[in-house]
């Protein structure tokens, strides 16, 4: 850090790697440790991730080695921990206590001193204008993230260059649906005969042909949005393979935020004035996944 640089305390957070059950990424100021849960040593890690501080994390659940985090410079930042340094500190030395005080003070005993600055895979902006303190990937189709920050905003991701399975190039229509058009419904029927019941298939249709004000729920809109206080847009990215697919602003700033686990599309967010509110994945996307 430069002379007189302050960075903001955060409390620490932590990324069980679901791919490796002996490691955990855990944050300390600028930098991510990788701690091996064995022996509570740091034997790797990202330095300097983000610029004031970092203040979340998550492993991808279906890619191994990729990592998601956020911080106080309002970005969304993705990782390869194949690449990171080895702490030049035996794991008897670097306990993550010690590790964690030196990373907050700067200090040149910190296992950071030896580790090299990598450049992250992708860097999402755009989406905060303050602290972006929470993020999370879908645990069932990791082209989804979700991301919330200080300022409010609450935003739904597709990252689909580096996930698990890039999506494939749809191409572009006039309305910028997904190529599909009234006389593929059958098609679109059969493949969602997984999904709901036949009210809810014709929803999902609706959805993906124009749909109307009462399909909402399925079109990525805020249940309630008027009595909730919050504002839910579609930005509709189009089949770019990473673009922000909704934005929805809260009241207050974004306290938390998760996916359903028995639903793939469904998330919920609480903002720092209790506000809880449920949101659905636009029906374009879904289909953009599964088809």
């Amino acid at each position: 850090l430069a002379a007189g640089a302050i960075v903001v305390p955060y409390p620490p957070k932590a990324s069980w790697d679901p791919h490796n059950t002996n490691l955990c990424a855990v944050t300390a100021g600028l930098n991510v440790g990788i701690v091996d849960i064995r022996t509570g040593g740091v034997v790797s890690g990202l330095k300097q991730c983000h610029k004031f501080g970092v203040t979340d994390l998550d492993h991808n659940p279906n890619k191994p080695n990729v990592l998601s985090t956020c911080g106080q410079d309002s970005l969304v930042k993705f990782w390869d921990l194949r690449y990171t340094s080895t702490s030049s500190l035996t794991s008897s030395t670097s306990s993550f206590d010690e590790y964690n005080e030196n990373s907050r003070t700067n200090s040149p005993s910190a296992p950071t001193s030896s580790w090299t600055k990598q450049h992250p895979l992708r860097i999402l902006r755009g989406g905060h204008t303050h602290w972006s303190t929470r993020v999370k990937y879908n645990s069932f189709h990791d082209q989804l993230l979700l991301s919330g920050g200080t300022d409010g905003m609450v935003n739904l991701w597709r990252v689909s260059s580096i996930s698990s399975a890039p999506l494939l190039d749809l191409g572009s229509t006039a309305d910028d649906s997904i190529g599909l058009g009234p006389e593929n419904d059958f098609g679109i029927v059969t493949s969602l005969s997984g999904f709901g019941d036949e009210d809810d298939q014709e929803k999902f249709r609706a959805a993906l042909n124009g749909g109307d004000e009462d399909d909402a729920s399925f079109s990525g809109n805020v249940y309630n949005s008027k009595n909730n206080n919050s504002f839910s847009d579609e930005t509709d990215g189009g089949n770019a393979p990473d673009v922000r697919v909704t934005k929805m602003e809260m009241r207050e700033a974004v306290y938390d935020l998760a996916w359903s686990a028995a639903d793939p599309w469904v998330y919920v967010t609480l903002g720092f004035d209790g506000n809880v509110v449920l949101n659905h994945v636009p029906s374009k996307e879904k289909y953009k996944i599964l088809l």
